[in-house]
């Protein structure tokens, strides 16, 4: 059955445009929710990303700091093991330092002075491997420091 009532059009136009505001309100509102949302979302991960930045380039500034002192460390080494070689007269062709030991070539002139050399060596530090060369008067040495 129809309804006998008379509605006015301006009436059923008013209604539809209050429902149409209330849609096109509802989905503006939906668009800018979504907008917010990804915005934060942007920023939280941007800021986690600037930690692990942050993370990053402090451990690799420890390591060149590590770097750096292990390196002093070394230069302290052969410093005290120049000055000892030159104390004592001693000549070397090349030396090796690391963190716990050295390693060095000598060349001597004969066996005497090879002799000299061992035992004043072995005096200051102790020998982990001494590898003469039968044929030449030089010798390789590695002691710890």
């Amino acid at each position: 059955m129809k309804k006998n009532t008379f509605i006015p059009n301006w009436y059923i136009d008013k209604k539809n445009k209050t429902k149409m505001k209330i849609i096109k309100i509802g989905i503006m509102l939906f668009f800018i929710l979504d907008i917010i949302l990804l915005g934060v979302i942007l920023n939280i991960t941007n800021k986690t990303g600037n930690i692990e930045g942050e993370s990053n380039s402090t451990q690799k500034n420890s390591g060149i700091e590590l770097r750096t002192k292990q390196d002093i460390i070394i230069i302290e080494k052969y410093n005290k093991l120049n000055n000892f070689l030159k104390e004592n007269g001693l000549n070397y062709k090349d030396i090796t330092i690391t963190d716990n030991s050295f390693e060095m070539n000598i060349e001597v002139k004969n066996y005497e002075e090879y002799i000299k050399v061992i035992s004043c060596i072995e005096n200051k530090y102790p020998v982990k491997k001494l590898t003469p060369n039968k044929d030449k008067l030089t010798f390789n040495i590695k002691c710890e420091v």
